[in-house]
C-alpha cells in the first residue's frame, strides 16, 4: 500500500537560522515552553512549496475557503519590519514552533548535538515543516510546526560573539612558562 504524502508537509529552500531553539525549549510570556527557530530568504527565494504546503492546510480547515476568517494571517514575514535584527533587512522570513523537539542534522544526516556548537543563529540551512491553521482569541491564520532542522554550512554568527579559534591561537605546551602574567 502506497504512502499517502500530506501536502501539508514541506521541506524549506536553504536559509539562514535566527533565534534557533532547537535543543531546549524555550517559554514565551505565559505559554507553555517550546522549541522554534525562524528562517530567512532572500527576496526572490522560490517559496512555492511552503506556500502550497499552507494553502493544503487552508484547503483542508476551510474547504472552498467557507467559513475563513476575514483578518487571517499567513506566515511570511517582511523582514524589513524588522529592521533592528542583523541580516533581516530586504529578507523574507517565517518563524515555526513545536512542543516536541526537532532533530537536528547536518547535511550528512548525522545528528548535530547542543555540546558541538556546530548549531547556531547565522549558519544556513533547511526546515521540514507542516503547515496548520489556528484560530486563537480572535486571531486566525496558518503557520508552521518544526518537524525537523538541518545544517547545510556555516555562516556569520548573529549573536556576535567571537569564535574561540578566531579569538586564540593555540599554544605549545611550554608556552608561557617563565611569563607568570605578572602574577
Amino acid at each position: 500500500m502506497a504512502m499517502k504524502i500530506d501536502p501539508s508537509r514541506c521541506v524549506t529552500p536553504m536559509g539562514r537560522m535566527s533565534f534557533p531553539k532547537v535543543f531546549k525549549a524555550d517559554a514565551f510570556k505565559d505559554q507553555e515552553p517550546k522549541f522554534s527557530c525562524t528562517i530567512l530568504f532572500d527576496a526572490k527565494t522560490d517559496l512555492s512549496a511552503m506556500e502550497a504546503a499552507c494553502d493544503a492546510a487552508i484547503e483542508k480547515e476551510y474547504p472552498a475557503k467557507r467559513g475563513m476568517p476575514k483578518k487571517f494571517k499567513r506566515p511570511f514575514r517582511d523582514g524589513d519590519d524588522k529592521e533592528d535584527l542583523d541580516g533581516y533587512a530586504g529578507k523574507i522570513f517565517v518563524a515555526a514552533s513545536n512542543k516536541q523537539r526537532p532533530a537536528v542534522v547536518d547535511k550528512d544526516l548525522s545528528p548535530i548535538s547542543e555540546e558541538s556548537g556546530d548549531f547556531y543563529a547565522g549558519c544556513y540551512g533547511r526546515l521540514a515543516l507542516r503547515a496548520f491553521c489556528y484560530d486563537v482569541n480572535g486571531n486566525a491564520g496558518v503557520t508552521f510546526s518544526l518537524e525537523h532542522v538541518q545544517k547545510l554550512k556555516d555562516g556569520e554568527s548573529f549573536t556576535g560573539k567571537m569564535k574561540v579559534e578566531d579569538a586564540f591561537d593555540s599554544v605549545a605546551d611550554d608556552a608561557g612558562e617563565d611569563d607568570d602574567g605578572g602574577f
